[in-house]
């Protein structure tokens, strides 16, 4: 006799992945999100850095919003 997981079994564990996944995934934004406010008050903090970063600056933030976005 093999015993297999019954259905209510099988679909009770997708159920709790799909949950854990969903708060590993909040997490990550939550991150994503910090790294960005924090990018942004740099940009308005005003370094001298010159005019060349600036655009460097403009990259990185925009790099963090398409993270955020996938």
């Amino acid at each position: 006799m093999s015993t297999r997981p019954s259905p209510l079994a099988i679909s009770t564990a997708s159920v709790q992945r799909l949950l854990k996944e969903e708060s590993t995934y909040r997490a990550e934004l939550a991150s994503q999100e910090a790294r960005l406010r924090k990018l942004e008050q740099e940009i308005n903090g005003g370094g001298e850095d010159g005019e060349e970063d600036e655009g460097n600056w403009e990259w990185r933030v925009r790099q963090e919003g398409f993270r955020q976005q996938e």
